[in-house]
């Protein structure tokens, strides 16, 4: 059965409570992984008790009639800012799905905990502990400010059990996606569990991991080889780019060509598609990777829609408007529109006056952070050198 309705700037249409439950790194369940209007905890429900709740058959049904659905305010303003958001990447997973059907849980999107080995710029400490001494810094140095910043900058660890996995395996094995993020999910055993109990039990539909791909081993890889795995590699920038925007403990342990050659080698064993999230610290960026990603095949859906929050970080933000017009032309020129729509649109938004302001928060909190990391944006990028702390 084929999606018979799609969503578009005119309805409020979603296929997320029609198919799918997300359950996050604290155990809170909702419709996906950026739905607020959470329906109840792991802790103490099943996921099928969550998915056949009165909250998720109001959710079905305001989707259906064009009303707006409590908790999913991130994706509407998201999608104001960027034209595209979850909705829309959402329906084009499901609409590869060969058995879809409305109201049947379909996919299962788990976070098993915050635990990871990179601090990348854009994050925060509720998806990475290794954000934890950056964030004291910047809660203090920003103080009411912070929440600009990061998303809980109070950060402490957590993190579901394995008795998720035993309590909700019917449910799992009967989906026909498991999504997986983070965190990290090769750093965190509660993942390693579930992948024992699905080559176990011979599990028949698709593993989506969403992982950074600098902890996966030969072992790991000879597990996955036994169930049909897709790997998605969060990659924000490349060649000298990378270590900045996804800085490591100690700075700079993992370079771009390392993690270049293990997606060019592994495409040999699994389905990899690449997430590269244009933002502010990219703009430079954008165009060497999607060259690169052309030349190796790869360049087909490798561009998530941009990045909307933390706000300071969007393209509009940036004060370069002559050189993203330059760019807006060049992926049009150069690469299918299917996949960069989103992506021009964000390019050519008239920057406002909120931006202006935003562009010097982005300033001074890139300037506290460098010093906690001892490094330098203006190394990586020296071209901002020309923008740097002026309003304009």
């Amino acid at each position: 059965m084929q999606l018979s309705r799609k969503p578009d700037k005119d309805n409020t249409y979603c296929v997320s409570p029609h198919n799918e439950v997300h359950v996050d790194q604290e155990g809170r369940i909702g419709f996906c992984c950026i739905h607020k209007g959470f329906v109840g905890n792991i802790r103490d429900m099943t996921i099928k008790e969550a998915f056949t709740s009165e909250q998720y058959k109001l959710a079905r049904a305001q989707s259906i009639n064009n009303e707006p659905m409590n908790g999913c305010e991130l994706c509407i303003n998201g999608e104001k800012a960027t034209s595209s958001g979850m909705r829309y990447n959402n329906y084009a997973e499901f609409k590869s799905m060969t058995k879809f059907q409305p109201g049947i849980l379909r996919k299962i999107k788990i976070d098993f905990s915050n635990a990871c080995n990179l601090r990348c710029t854009m994050c925060s400490p509720h998806r990475s502990t290794g954000w934890y001494k950056d964030a004291k810094v910047l809660d203090k140095e920003l103080g009411d400010e912070v929440g600009r910043a990061i998303f809980n900058p109070k950060g402490r660890e957590y993190g579901l059990s394995d008795n998720v996995v035993d309590d909700n395996l019917q449910e799992f094995l009967n989906c026909e996606l498991i999504d997986v993020s983070g965190g990290e999910p090769f750093y965190t055993p509660q993942f390693n569990y579930l992948v024992d109990k699905l080559i176990e039990h011979k599990y028949k539909g698709q593993l989506k991991i969403i992982t950074n791909l600098t902890l996966v081993k030969p072992n790991i890889i000879e597990k996955l080889k036994k169930l049909n795995t897709k790997l998605i590699v969060s990659m924000d920038g490349i060649n000298e780019l990378y270590e900045y925007m996804r800085p490591s403990t100690p700075f700079g342990k993992y370079k771009s060509k390392e993690i270049t050659d293990r997606i060019l080698h592994n495409q040999h064993h699994f389905d990899i598609g690449i997430s590269y999230t244009p933002q502010l610290l990219n703009l430079y960026n954008i165009a060497q990777f999607a060259r690169w990603a052309d030349q190796h095949i790869l360049a087909a859906g490798v561009f998530n829609s941009p990045l909307a929050y933390p706000r300071y970080l969007r393209l509009s933000v940036h004060p370069d408007v002559e050189y993203k017009e330059l760019l807006a032309n060049y992926i049009e020129e150069h690469f299918s529109l299917i996949h960069c729509s989103s992506l021009v649109h964000s390019l050519r938004v008239k920057r406002t006056e909120q931006d202006e302001k935003d562009w010097i928060f982005f300033c001074k909190t890139t300037e506290i952070l460098d010093k906690q990391r001892k490094t330098s944006i203006l190394n990586y990028i020296p071209k901002l050198k020309t923008y740097w702390n002026n309003p304009i």
